[in-house]
C-alpha cells in the first residue's frame, strides 16, 4: 500500500517567487555584512603617552574623546575623558608594597571614587575575572548613582607595582559590545614601569 501526499499545487508565477526569494536573501546577507562591519570596525586610540599624574604609567586614550577636568584631586580618579554622555576614568592609588587581591583592589577603587566624586553604587550587577597591567584583575559591573542620575558602570581594578590601578566607564545606556571593546583596548594599552 502506498501513500501519496499531494498539495493543492497551483501553477502561478514561479519566476516572480524566485525573484522575491532572491531579493530577500540578498537583503539578509547585506544586513549581516553591515552589522559585521560595524562590530569589527577598528577602535581608534591616541598614540601611547605618559599620564602626567602617574609617573611611569603610559596609556592610549580613545581618539576624539575630550579630556575633562575632575572636580577633586583627592582620590583615585586621576584623569578622565568624555564622549557624548560616556565617561572613561583612569584610577590610581599608591599603596605600600603589600600584596592586594584583585577583588580587594577593585572594591578599594570603588569606595575611593565614591568618596572623591560622589558616585555611589546603587546595586551590583556582575563581577568577572580579567587582566590589567599584566596582573589578574576583577571587573565589576554595577548601577551607579551620580547626583541622582543612574548610570551603568564598569570598573576594572588590580594591584601592580605598589599601587592599585583601574579604569572606570560610566554610561547612561546599556554597556554595548562596542563600549566593551573600547574599554578592553584602552585597558590593554596601559603599561607601567
Amino acid at each position: 500500500m502506498s501513500i501519496e501526499v499531494t498539495g493543492n499545487y497551483r501553477p502561478g508565477r514561479p519566476k516572480l517567487a524566485i525573484l522575491v526569494s532572491a531579493g530577500m536573501l540578498l537583503l539578509v546577507v547585506a544586513g549581516a555584512a553591515i552589522i559585521t562591519q560595524a562590530r569589527n570596525r577598528p577602535i581608534r586610540l591616541t598614540p601611547l603617552r605618559q599620564v602626567p599624574q602617574v609617573p611611569g604609567l603610559s596609556m592610549a586614550w580613545p581618539a576624539d574623546w575630550e579630556e575633562i577636568r575632575l572636580p577633586s584631586n583627592e582620590g583615585p580618579a586621576v584623569a578622565a575623558v568624555r564622549s557624548n554622555q560616556r565617561i572613561l576614568m583612569l584610577l590610581y592609588e599608591p599603596i605600600d608594597n603589600r600584596r592586594v587581591p584583585p577583588g580587594d583592589a577593585a572594591m578599594s577603587l570603588l569606595q575611593g571614587v565614591a568618596r572623591q566624586l560622589g558616585i555611589r553604587r546603587a546595586r551590583d550587577v556582575a563581577a568577572a575575572r580579567s587582566e590589567l597591567l599584566g596582573e589578574p584583575a576583577i571587573d565589576l559591573r554595577y548601577v551607579a548613582n551620580f547626583g541622582g542620575t543612574l548610570l551603568l558602570a564598569q570598573l576594572r581594578g588590580t594591584a601592580a607595582n605598589g599601587a592599585i590601578a583601574g579604569l572606570l566607564l560610566l554610561t547612561p545606556e546599556q554597556i554595548s559590545p562596542a563600549d566593551e571593546r573600547l574599554f578592553n583596548e584602552v585597558a590593554a594599552s596601559m603599561q607601567i614601569r
